[in-house]
């Protein structure tokens, strides 16, 4: 493949997330290729508070006091208006709201730098970069790609309210992509039907040695990620742990590592169901390999969840995962051979499938060693091997 220019348009690469580690990661490994040049505009650039670290040959340009902060506030609020008069659910309300917030300097400014780069391939990650990337595709020289990484529940269904404004509105603007990349087979068929786009799968990447290594196992369980009740069901998680406590494991123990906005709530109810003695917190963590290697489940009480970074890396340490049954732990987890998915919310029936893990060792052993060999499909190499291959395809693509 001759050498493409590639524009990534992104979120603060250098803060807490999932998103900001497999975008990081991604690109760190495109560095390593000869055929590639890569530029990331960011909404801001604080390298000082870095979570992960970016390679230096990365292009990185800021743009935190130009246009992308100034679109997404803008955006919401005329939202609200939509859900009352529906102003969006048809092309004369998309002309308009191009009109009223699309036009201004900031992106003509945007449009022309893209134009003026001669990039090949254009990339909005994560929902609302690639609404933005589908509002100006008409106006810049280069193929456009939507990079999702949450699940079609999780932007339209599940939070309460419509994030990124109208859903028609949304599916016309992500129906100007020339490419649309997901994280799981539910999402390929959902975004496809709703967009008339041809999406692609591109997992989640893992990065460290794929093997498993012997070590005491401090605690029964572990959860990792993000402390947001709302989206990973920390209050589903204490309902199992005290269920266990109750009927399975007084003495059970559960490694929390994360941090997040409802930290405080997650602490607040440990104290309320008397959990103190069963749950312990360590906040954020770079390195999390080693909480893996000392526990011997993963749990995963998210409401939705496109992916699940988390259980391929607890995988890759012979640490088998019982997950509600989310479209992104189904594409991840064969139920009964590497892990083990619960019907959705079902708390009882997750407390009696971590029971059965406690009781049947041998059982628990067959999930342990199947893991390590499912995570091996998610190694950086082959899914660095897989973005390049579906940028060629989307290059040369009529």
């Amino acid at each position: 493949m001759s050498t493409k220019k590639i524009c990534i348009i992104s979120q603060n690469l250098y803060e807490l997330g999932g998103v900001q580690r497999t975008i990081s990661e991604i690109c760190n490994n495109l560095m390593n290729r000869e055929d590639i040049e890569l530029s990331i505009l960011m909404s801001t650039n604080n390298k000082e508070k870095s979570c992960f670290y970016i390679n230096e040959a990365v292009n990185i340009i800021e743009i935190s006091d130009v246009f992308i902060e100034k679109f997404v506030p803008l955006y919401k609020p005329f939202n609200m208006v939509n859900r009352r008069t529906k102003i969006l659910d048809n092309i004369i309300g998309v002309r308009f709201a191009k009109n009223m917030f699309f036009r201004s300097n900031e992106l003509d400014k945007l449009v022309g730098w893209i134009n003026n780069e001669k990039f090949d391939v254009v990339i909005g990650a994560t929902a609302i970069y690639a609404l933005l990337v589908g509002f100006i595709a008409d106006r810049i020289d280069a193929k456009t790609i939507g990079w999702m990484h949450s699940t079609y529940e999780g932007y339209y269904c599940m939070r309460g309210q419509n994030l990124y404004g109208s859903e028609k509105l949304s599916m016309k603007m992500l129906g100007k992509l020339d490419r649309l990349f997901v994280l799981n087979s539910f999402d390929q068929k959902k975004f496809e039907k709703k967009c008339n786009v041809k999406c692609d799968i591109l997992y989640n990447p893992i990065k460290y040695s794929l093997k498993k290594e012997n070590s005491r196992k401090k605690y029964d369980l572990i959860f990792v990620g993000r402390l947001n009740e709302q989206v990973k069901g920390l209050d589903y998680l204490i309902d199992i742990i005290s269920k266990i406590k109750k009927d399975v494991k007084n003495d059970i123990k559960c490694m929390i590592v994360g941090d997040g906005k409802d930290r405080g709530y997650l602490e607040e109810c440990v104290l309320k169901n008397n959990l103190e003695d069963n749950i312990k917190l360590v906040g954020f963590q770079k390195n999390v390999t080693r909480y893996y290697m000392e526990s011997k489940m993963l749990i995963s009480t998210s409401r939705w969840e496109g992916f699940g970074l988390t259980i391929i890396e607890a995988m890759a340490c012979g640490v088998p995962c019982i997950a509600f049954d989310n479209e992104g732990p189904a594409e991840i987890i064969e139920d009964g051979q590497n892990g083990i998915l619960v019907p959705k919310y079902d708390t009882e029936y997750f407390a009696k499938a971590i029971k059965e893990c406690f009781v049947d060792e041998k059982k628990y052993e067959v999930l342990s060693k199947n893991a390590v060999e499912r995570a091996k499909d998610f190694d950086i190499k082959k899914i660095v091997d897989r973005f390049l291959n579906l940028i060629k395809d989307v290059c040369y693509e009529q």
